[in-house]
């Protein structure tokens, strides 16, 4: 199937795909302890990616993400036994 036939049928091309794309960061998941320079360039760069390719990218405010002991999430046990 040629791309303008699957574009018309609502089949997704790489022109397509990307098209209403939305991708939010969340702010403290880039903040979080023991979160190395590594992995957040690499977040960084994959957003900013996306973002090239047409995406509608945010950064999203989530406060008790930093909470994990709370939430059920690993992102700050280190801190339960520091503080």
């Amino acid at each position: 199937m040629e791309e303008r036939e699957r574009e018309k049928k609502g089949i997704w091309t790489k022109e397509t795909a990307r098209k209403g794309l939305r991708i939010g960061v969340i702010k403290e998941g880039l903040e979080v302890m023991g979160l190395t320079p590594e992995v957040k360039a690499i977040i960084e760069e994959a957003a900013a990616q996306f973002k090239a390719a047409g995406a509608d990218v945010q950064e999203v405010p989530i406060p008790m993400h930093t909470w994990g002991w709370i939430n059920g999430t690993d992102s700050s046990r280190a801190r339960i036994f520091t503080e």
